[in-house]
């Protein structure tokens, strides 16, 4: 909670410039209730960035898609105000409506690809830094094997960066096992 920063220090926060709620749950939960959207798209280029990854051209378009009906809901809803037209009221909601339910569907997308990313994450976690690798060493004949600790500090696989991430993983894992 202590590395916590706004945004993931991505993009200057701005509803708190001065730093005040860094390290502190209280600016998590506000970050997550108040800035769901762009909480979840700051994580995944955080995700993306911290594994290499790079978006496929059709997450752009969606995401650009998106962002063109929210633009549209806004002209929609000023244009409603300053009319006062209660049809033009009536399609403002309309499109508000429609472009809230797809920017929610994306979000649930770009939450599905986080926590499969950050599921890969562990499971390679798992099968290379939970047991130490054991070599055998030659020995003399008459002589049985004895075995020597490896160390594996330098995990190629292991992202120090992704350590607070990766703390809402085991319920999707265990909802994966009992397969729904």
């Amino acid at each position: 909670m202590a590395d916590y920063e706004c945004c993931q220090g991505y993009i200057p926060c701005p509803c708190c410039p001065f730093g005040i709620f860094r390290g502190t749950a209280c600016g998590l939960c506000l970050e997550g209730c108040c800035c769901d959207p762009l909480s979840l798209s700051i994580t995944r280029m955080l995700v993306m960035d911290a594994k290499n990854l790079h978006p496929d051209p059709a997450d752009y378009q969606i995401i650009r898609c998106t962002n063109c009906l929210q633009i549209a809901a806004c002209i929609f809803s000023c244009a409603a105000l300053l009319s006062g037209n209660d049809a033009c009221r009536d399609a403002s909601q309309c499109l508000n409506c429609i472009a809230e339910l797809v920017m929610r569907t994306v979000e649930g997308c770009m939450g599905a690809q986080i926590g499969l990313e950050l599921q890969d994450t562990e499971k390679e976690r798992a099968k290379t830094a939970t047991t130490p690798v054991e070599a055998v060493t030659a020995q003399p004949i008459g002589g049985g094997p004895s075995t020597t600790e490896v160390d594996d500090d330098d995990d190629p696989i292991y992202k120090p960066e992704l350590d607070g991430l990766t703390e809402g993983i085991t319920e999707v894992n265990e909802m994966k096992d009992r397969g729904n």
